[in-house]
């Protein structure tokens, strides 16, 4: 237990230091932000699922629990009628998310 517990202190400092900062929808518009839904989908898997919205955008949603199952992460890609992704939300509470 105490080596698990040194382990995450140490990635907790390492990532302090570095200035990384949890997964937020700017990481995931940067990583998603004009390609096309497939692409996404062919990546993350199939969407938990789909929302319509007006104007004939799309919302996808992905939703899981990281290993250690206390943290939900979860990630939308808004994508306009022609399937290009034009928008992004995440929700992080753990480095584990993506």
């Amino acid at each position: 237990m105490r080596k698990i517990h040194r382990g995450f202190l140490g990635l907790a400092v390492m990532a302090a230091l570095s200035g990384c900062a949890l997964p937020n929808s700017k990481n995931v518009m940067a990583t998603w932000g004009g390609r096309n839904i497939s692409e996404a989908t062919a990546k993350l898997g199939p969407p938990d699922r789909i929302v319509g919205m007006p104007g004939g955008a799309m919302m996808y949603v992905w939703e899981g629990v990281p290993w250690g199952g206390e943290y939900l992460c979860s990630k939308g890609l808004i994508v306009d009628s022609q399937g290009t992704i034009v928008r992004a939300s995440q929700r992080a509470e753990s480095f584990a998310c993506e």
